[in-house]
């Protein structure tokens, strides 16, 4: 009798270990299945990262190009400043061409009034000595 409460006993505590160790696959499956989605998440955001850093480079080379554009913008605007510079410049030497130009003008017309009254005298002189 004592055999068998022996072997009873020992029948109990295998079972309780069965139990245990029931207990303990299906705990270490469950860490397999959580580790699996782990690295399932890891690959996933890795390529999600990837994509970022390519559209980061894409961003990053558009904003190189538009920094290009805006100096060459710049540069040209810089060059059409001189040219309207220039062109002030060329306006301002006209108008004073024109006054000058203005000026001569009366200066030829007084002439020309001194011109005909010394005819119109050498006239008189002539009529006057016939």
């Amino acid at each position: 009798e004592v055999l068998r409460d022996s072997l009873k006993a020992r029948e109990d505590q295998l079972a309780t270990k069965e139990t245990e160790a029931s207990a303990l696959l299906e705990k270490l499956e469950a860490a397999a299945q959580d580790r699996a989605k782990v690295v399932e998440e890891k690959e996933l955001i890795e390529a999600q990262n990837q994509n970022t850093m390519e559209e980061l480079q894409k961003l990053q080379q558009q904003l190189n190009e538009f920094h290009q554009e805006k100096q060459t913008a710049s540069s040209s605007n810089a060059a059409s400043d001189l040219e309207i510079e220039h062109v002030n410049t060329l306006q301002d030497e006209l108008s004073m061409a024109k006054t000058e130009l203005t000026g001569k003008d009366e200066e030829l017309a007084q002439l020309r009034k001194e011109i005909d009254a010394i005819r119109d005298a050498e006239r008189n002189a002539k009529e006057a000595e016939r």
